[in-house]
């Protein structure tokens, strides 16, 4: 289970994207696999340990773009056991560790994280996994305790949905049973543990209204006082 109020915990999340891009296959070595151009090394047999250093590559691209950039050693883990039949462990950043664990990509057990998922092809399902966790990771370095736990799930499933395909994003979002407006009031912990599905269509269509995106990422990481209550820690009462 996610702690809200302090995101430094085992992180999970449940969702999902290739962009296309390559990267070189990676070399096994006894700590792990290497991922070229990052710091960041996966624990898992080696073709999987080459589509986890492409799906990494691809969503530090993506979180790059908004000025989220890695700033120390990860590991990535694929477990075949997790996202079998256990809402609450799609996948799990541990920033103890800073180990991401996730699945491999045919073993998500969708029917169990909400409405939508089934519909994304496996391999894009992986990459965005990775993605959202990678944004827990990279906030979680970028800015400690500066960002409360639900801001973080907001960041993660935002990017996460964003990097699906137009046609998985779509089709995420029409299945949706309630109508998913983006707005504020709709970002909350009672949508995020009872739906997390429509809390993350909510949290994109959000972050993808104009204004908001990259330069709403970047103050909510710098802890900008302005922003409404839910992006932002209050401070402690005496």
């Amino acid at each position: 289970m996610i702690a809200l109020v302090h995101p430094c915990r085992a992180m999970p999340a449940r969702l999902l994207v290739g962009l296309a891009m390559t990267c070189g296959a990676a070399v096994a070595t006894p700590e792990g696999t290497p991922c070229p151009g990052l710091d960041i090394r996966v624990e898992a047999p080696a073709p999987l340990a080459t589509l986890a250093c492409q799906a990494a590559q691809r969503a530090a691209s993506r979180l790059e773009r908004c000025g989220l950039a890695q700033q120390r050693p990860l590991t990535i883990r694929v477990d075949e056991e997790l996202g079998k039949g256990h809402e609450f462990c799609a996948a799990i950043y541990d920033c103890a560790t800073a180990t991401i664990t996730l699945p491999p990509p045919d073993g998500l057990d969708t029917p169990s994280i909400g409405p939508g998922f089934d519909a994304i092809p496996p391999e894009e399902r992986f990459d965005t996994l990775l993605l959202h966790e990678m944004t827990h990771a990279v906030v979680d370095q970028s800015a400690g305790d500066r960002v409360p736990g639900l801001a973080h799930e907001y960041l993660a499933y935002s990017f996460q949905i964003d990097g699906l395909s137009p046609e998985a994003r779509a089709a995420f979002l029409a299945a949706q049973s309630g109508p998913a407006t983006g707005e504020i009031d709709k970002v909350n912990e009672t949508i995020f543990f009872f739906a997390p599905a429509v809390f993350a269509a909510n949290a994109y269509l959000h972050f993808a209204a104009p204004g908001n995106g990259c330069a709403l990422a970047e103050r909510i990481v710098t802890g900008d006082r302005d922003l409404p209550p839910v992006f932002r820690l209050e401070p402690a009462r005496r």
